[in-house]
């Protein structure tokens, strides 16, 4: 499987007038534009998704949205609850592993420090904040079997500017 982390792109001010409740903070304009480069990105790589799963806070669900409709993916999208800040990873890896069919290329859109310890603990057996995501930053993790602990191998790991230039600007 490949497994691609991506965090939603930047959001509203916690706090911001109108979004003191933090599920309900949008992408900014700034993360909007991450995320078109981030689809221009995957275009450029030739990735697409069998399946996307997203937090349901606004934030993800936007960068998702955008993303699937971006790639003609739509039908491939769903929301996770499981992919709420907060939420151990172990969740994420049952909700994986309970899926009916078998996807190759797997995006999960969610927050820090979640998927941060996703990768970590798929990449060491143990769950750290070793592998931080800026917003609008995305990780590609291999896996022939995806279990709960060490399974994974890291393939590429992206910063927003990185994404940016991939995306030709």
């Amino acid at each position: 499987m490949e497994l691609y982390l991506l965090r939603h792109g930047a959001a509203v001010e916690r706090g911001a007038k109108g979004y003191e409740v933090d599920a309900d903070r949008p992408l900014a304009a700034k993360g909007r534009k991450q995320i078109r480069y981030a689809v221009a990105a995957l275009k450029n790589l030739g990735i697409s998704f069998d399946l996307i799963l997203t937090s349901p806070f606004v934030r993800a669900r936007e960068t998702a949205t955008l993303l699937a409709q971006s790639l003609k993916l739509s039908r491939c999208l769903n929301l996770a609850d499981e992919l709420k800040p907060e939420t151990p990873p172990e969740k994420v890896i049952h909700r994986l592993a309970g899926l009916k069919s078998v996807s190759k290329q797997v995006l999960l859109v969610g927050h820090e420090p979640g998927l941060g310890e996703l990768a970590s603990w798929l990449l060491t057996g143990t769950v750290s904040e070793r592998f931080p995501l800026k917003k609008g930053g995305m990780m590609r993790l291999d896996t022939p079997k995806l279990k709960a602990g060490q399974c994974a191998v890291l393939t590429w790991c992206l910063t927003p500017q990185q994404i940016k230039m991939l995306a030709g600007e």
